[in-house]
């Protein structure tokens, strides 16, 4: 008999998981997905020829008989005109059959009818007895075994969907910190270049503006400090000046792939505020307003996400 499942439980036998995977040819699969639908199409194929061998292999009076003892398992139905007859005789169910002492009394004697039994051959006693049960113990083994099947399918589905929307997810952090770090980086060259067309020596916070580094150069060069300006990013930071464009002495430059997530979007969101409250320029509007209601106008936002929702 088919193995049968819960209705809340998804159906890794059905056409309807998967509808589609004939578009997809055996050697052309080239994503893990359909991969995975594959193999649980493979694997439903072989539970589904299990199946079949084993249908094959019960003869038509076992199959008779199998529907027989179905039949007679069943209780006789209360509107059945037998039972309507048996109950004008006074027989009401769960009653056994014999004598009673009195209408109260529901008998001690057999309550099921005698099982019949029906011999379709020549063996000796005990021979059908012991192919059913055979066929039944192989059959029990085959279920457990299909049983097991579709649960190990069903969880290395929920396996392979988590891991994907794990993947998915990391790949979106992924994307929104570069994002973050391309937004700082284009801030910082635009603020340089505002401030320096107000003639300003110095960044209001040290970090706004881009921080250039020279090697100090020795009173007597040597043969190992004639590579002057050029060095390695190895080389010890006493050994290094850092200066802005105007040749102001700058802080160390730090590197933004080295900072945490948090650390990054208030950096983006503090100077994202100094650019449209001194300059009224907008990084992803990319031009600066007149003013403050020019800017209110015209910019849908402070941050990345109002300006995408807006090209949509």
């Amino acid at each position: 008999s088919a193995v049968r499942m819960s209705d809340s439980e998804d159906d890794f036998m059905s056409d309807k998981f998967l509808a589609g995977t004939e578009e997809v040819r055996p050697g052309l699969a080239k994503t893990n997905h359909q991969r995975r639908i594959m193999k649980i199409e493979n694997e439903r194929a072989e539970a589904e020829a299990e199946r079949v061998r084993l249908q094959k292999l019960k003869k038509p009076h076992h199959i008779e008989a199998e529907r027989r003892e179905e039949t007679m398992a069943k209780p006789i139905s209360t509107e059945s005109k037998g039972f309507a007859l048996m109950a004008k005789m006074g027989f009401k169910p769960g009653m056994s059959l014999g004598k009673k002492k009195d209408e109260n009394d529901l008998g001690s004697g057999i309550k099921e009818p005698i099982n019949i039994v029906i011999r379709n051959h020549r063996g000796g006693l005990g021979v059908e007895s012991e192919e059913v049960e055979r066929l039944k113990k192989e059959e029990s083994t085959a279920k457990v075994r299909i049983e097991a099947q579709l649960k190990r399918m069903k969880e290395r589905a929920i396996m392979a969907d988590d891991l994907s929307d794990d993947y998915r997810k990391r790949a979106r952090m992924a994307s929104t910190r570069k994002q973050i770090i391309g937004d700082i980086i284009k801030s910082r060259k635009a603020c340089h270049e505002m401030d320096m067309r107000k003639e300003a020596e110095l960044p209001e916070e040290p970090w706004f503006w881009p921080a250039y580094k020279e090697k100090k150069i020795d009173a007597t060069p040597t043969a190992s400090s004639s590579a002057g300006r050029y060095f390695s990013r190895e080389e010890d930071d006493d050994d290094v000046k850092y200066h802005y464009s105007n040749g102001k002495e700058a802080p160390r430059e730090e590197r933004l792939d080295e900072m945490t997530d948090e650390i990054l979007e208030e950096r983006l969101e503090q100077i994202t505020v100094h650019l449209r409250s001194v300059h009224f320029y907008c990084v992803w509007c990319g031009c600066a307003f007149t003013d403050e209601d020019d800017m209110d106008g015209g910019c849908p936002g402070p941050a990345r996400t109002v300006h995408d929702e807006g090209e949509d």
